[in-house]
């Protein structure tokens, strides 16, 4: 039996990136479950809704939230979530049980079959390998540059708040629109995982902090590239804290002076101090079991969606 998807309130290019959303990770990890499907834009069977927009369906479709976004600022698909529109949602939620499924975007953003054990240990080996060391002819004075931050604007104020204290230690390269002093790495070619193995640190926060279960995909691009991340979220729930190494992240709150002072001078002491800069650089960046929490999101996403199909008669 073939299942006839649509996809609607989705981002700019989606369509075109993804044939449709048809090649969304969302679609292919069920097809490897022997799951069929077919883009249906007119008589759909089920139809996922991302934030952008208001969602006025009002058809027989069963209705399936793609939470990617923080819906403290997206807030007509939390609306939706409220008052029981949707039948099912996942994507940044909270990892509960009932309809909602944490399918979190430092996985589906990356592939989650891509994110293996051979490809965290490697990315954990190549920050224990990364050379640093003193270079007096450098702004940051070492091999490495400081800090960059990558984004086309700060909205809601968590990301200057930051920036303007990490100011006061070096020169915080800005090649995105935000704060732009640099050219963008884009003129270059070359991806922003690769520009970012040129930096010891990195501000990659969201927006906004999100809601429960929420957490960016900025912060995976870090991971990949070995920078330290310089982080602000509504806060790492144990899903999260069982794939990340937390203890290698400088979490912040923009909106307290106490915890922004704090970044900062973990950040400085680190910078002027060789040893326990290298210390906290080569920990591990992804706990050395990450793999078993892609394993687990994954076959909960199968198996919530196969009970799903098959108790609305789809299987």
């Amino acid at each position: 039996m073939v299942i006839k998807v649509d996809f609607r309130n989705f981002w700019r290019g989606f369509e075109e990136k993804f044939d449709g959303g048809i090649k969304r990770s969302l679609i292919k990890l069920l097809e490897e479950e022997g799951i069929q499907f077919q883009l249906d834009k007119e008589n759909p069977d089920i139809i996922f809704f991302n934030a952008f927009g208001e969602i006025t369906y009002q058809g027989p479709a069963l209705k399936i939230g793609y939470v990617t976004e923080p819906m403290t600022w997206f807030k007509a698909i939390m609306d939706k979530i409220k008052v029981n529109y949707m039948d099912m949602v996942v994507g940044c939620v909270p990892n509960i049980k009932s309809k909602f499924i944490k399918l979190p975007l430092y996985l589906s953003v990356t592939d989650p079959k891509n994110m293996t054990k051979e490809r965290i240990d490697g990315i954990n080996q190549y920050v224990k390998n990364k050379v640093i060391e003193f270079d007096p002819k450098s702004k940051s004075g070492y091999n490495l540059k400081f800090c960059a931050l990558i984004n086309r604007h700060d909205n809601f104020n968590t990301r200057t708040p930051i920036l303007r204290k990490l100011e006061k230690i070096g020169f915080v390269d800005c090649p995105g629109i935000l704060h732009n002093n640099v050219k963008s790495f884009d003129d270059d070619g070359i991806s922003k995982v690769d520009y970012l193995k040129g930096f010891l640190f990195n501000i990659c926060p969201e927006n906004t902090p999100g809601h429960e279960g929420y957490i960016t995909e900025k912060i995976i691009n870090c991971s990949e590239s070995g920078c330290i991340p310089v982080y602000h979220s509504y806060g790492l729930d144990e899903m999260d804290k069982r794939f990340f190494n937390v203890n290698r992240i400088i979490l912040y709150d923009p909106n307290n002076e106490e915890s922004l002072e704090k970044a900062y001078l973990k950040v400085k002491s680190l910078l002027e101090d060789k040893n326990e800069l290298i210390k906290f650089y080569k920990q591990d960046v992804f706990h050395p079991d990450a793999h078993l929490v892609v394993d687990e999101s994954i076959a909960n996403y199968k198996k919530k969606f196969k009970k799903f199909f098959k108790k609305n008669n789809l299987l």
